[in-house]
């Protein structure tokens, strides 16, 4: 018999299960800190437990070594380098008119060389600036 997540209330299972009260926080954030505690401790007691040049070992084992410190900041921005950066140089009308071509967004991201989400954010911009006032709206 499946248990219901009312059932599993106040336990690190209620909160996996997706119960988000204090009970369920609380219940789920000692277990977590008992399984660093746990994870710290043995790699107090063996060193080579501890995956030396991956994010894992710079997250969960908290190690600080260079090694782990680059694999981390490597993961955390794989494409840095590859990315759009055009310190928020302003749109131009051309680049507007673009933007809101019918066309796939990471196309016209890439061909503008702005990010994916600049191009959302202007379409959502286009979108509001264009949309047509309603009889209400000109009443007033």
């Amino acid at each position: 018999m499946k248990r219901l997540a009312s059932d599993l209330c106040g336990r690190a299972s209620g909160y996996k299960r997706g119960c988000r009260c204090d009970d369920c926080r609380r219940a789920h954030a000692d277990v977590t800190a008992a399984q660093t505690r746990n994870r710290l401790i043995r790699a107090a007691a063996d060193p080579s437990l501890i995956p030396h040049g991956t994010q894992t070992g710079y997250i969960n084992w908290r190690c600080r070594c260079e090694e782990c410190a680059a694999a981390n900041r490597a993961q955390r921005s794989p494409d840095a380098d590859a990315r759009p950066s055009n310190g928020h140089r302003p749109w131009t009308d051309d680049e507007r008119a673009m933007a809101m071509q019918d066309r796939p967004v990471r196309e016209i991201a890439a061909e503008l060389g702005r990010t994916y989400n600049a191009v959302l954010a202007m379409r959502y911009q286009m979108r509001h600036r264009s949309a047509p006032t309603t009889a209400l709206q000109e009443a007033s």
